[in-house]
């Protein structure tokens, strides 16, 4: 992947709170050849935010796509 900062990561749907406590994010950074989907979910320890859990998802840009 050509991963490069000028090109931030585009969050796909609003933060919604999470069963298992705290927040989920959902989003995705495009990258050549493939985009990079996430979905993060972040709680609150010890009064600071932290990443909780991760799912990654690397995806081929079809051509239609680019």
């Amino acid at each position: 992947l050509m991963i490069t900062q000028s090109k931030p990561f585009i969050f796909t749907l609003k933060p919604v709170r999470a069963q298992l406590g705290g927040v989920l994010v959902h989003g995705k950074w495009e990258t050549r050849p493939s985009r990079v989907l996430f979905k993060a979910r972040y709680v609150v320890e010890g009064g600071e935010w932290k990443l909780a859990a991760i799912d990654v998802n690397v995806k081929p840009v079809s051509k239609t796509q680019s």
